[in-house]
C-alpha cells in the first residue's frame, strides 16, 4: 500500500534535438510508518562492567607512569642546578654597583670582571629597534585600509627610495621609503587625477607616525623625505 503524495511539481525537460522543453510531472511520496513491535516484553541486557582493567593493561599503565616522572625529573635535574648556580654565586653581585656599570665585553668566563651593563644597553637597543619598526609598519596599518588596491607606480624612482601606492574611490595613499642616509627630494606626479590637499605622515629617526604640515598640488607634487624614513602621503583625490 502506497501513501498519497505530499507534493507535486512541473520540471522541464528538453528535447536532444533542441526542440522546446517538454514537461514531466514527478512526484514526492513519504516512507510508509514504521510498524512497532508486536512483541513488547522485557528483554534482559547484559550489565556493563565499567572500571575494569585487564592484568597486562594495568602494567603497562604503571610502566608509563614510572617512565613519564622519570622522564620529568631528569629534565628538572639541571634546570635546578643552574638555579642553585646563578642564586647562589649572582645574589652578591646584585647589591655591588661594579657590577651594574661594568661591561661584559672581552669578558670569558674563566677571567675576573664584568658586568651587566652591555645587556641593558642591548636590551634598551633592540627595544627601541623595535618600537620604529611598529610605527614604521603603522604608516601601512593606518592609511592603507581594507578595500583599498595597489596601483601602478614607479617602484625605486632613485637610488635607495622605494614607492608604492594605493587608492579606492575617495582615498589615495602614497608611500615612500628613504633607506640612505641623507635627505632625498623627491617629485611626485598622479596621472589622471586633480590633487587637493596632501597630508604627509613621517617615521624617522626623530620622528614616530607623525603629522607635517599639509601640501597643496594639482596633478603634480615634490616632498622632501628625511634620511632613514618612511612617509606616507595622504590625500583626496578632487578630480
Amino acid at each position: 500500500m502506497t501513501t498519497p503524495p505530499v507534493s507535486a511539481a512541473e520540471s522541464p525537460v528538453h528535447d536532444r534535438d533542441g526542440a522546446a522543453p517538454a514537461l514531466r510531472r514527478f512526484e514526492v511520496r513519504t516512507a510508509p510508518a514504521a510498524v512497532p513491535p508486536t512483541d513488547t516484553a522485557p528483554r534482559p541486557s547484559t550489565p556493563l562492567e565499567l572500571g575494569h582493567r585487564s592484568r597486562g593493561r594495568a602494567i603497562k599503565d604503571v610502566i608509563a607512569r614510572i617512565v613519564m616522572w622519570a622522564s620529568f625529573g631528569l629534565a628538572m635535574v639541571p634546570l635546578v642546578w643552574i638555579l642553585f648556580t646563578v642564586i647562589s654565586r649572582g645574589v652578591s653581585l646584585l647589591l655591588e654597583s661594579q657590577w651594574w656599570t661594568n661591561s661584559q665585553r672581552n669578558i670569558n668566563s674563566t677571567d675576573v670582571g664584568g658586568g651587566a651593563i652591555h645587556a641593558i644597553q642591548g636590551t634598551l637597543i633592540q627595544a627601541g629597534v623595535t618600537f620604529k619598526r611598529a610605527y614604521a609598519l603603522g604608516n601601512f596599518a593606518k592609511f592603507v585600509r581594507p578595500g583599498m588596491s595597489r596601483i601602478g607606480a614607479t617602484a625605486s624612482p632613485a637610488t635607495d627610495i622605494l614607492v608604492s601606492a594605493y587608492r579606492d574611490d575617495s582615498r589615495l595613499s602614497i608611500v615612500a621609503v628613504n633607506a640612505s642616509g641623507q635627505a632625498h627630494q623627491q617629485t611626485f606626479i598622479v596621472a589622471g587625477s586633480t590633487l587637493g590637499q596632501i597630508v604627509p605622515w613621517v617615521t624617522s629617526d626623530a620622528a614616530s607616525l607623525a603629522k607635517q604640515s599639509p601640501v597643496t598640488a594639482t596633478d603634480n607634487f615634490s616632498y622632501q623625505l628625511p634620511a632613514k624614513s618612511v612617509v606616507m602621503l595622504t590625500l583626496t583625490p578632487a578630480g
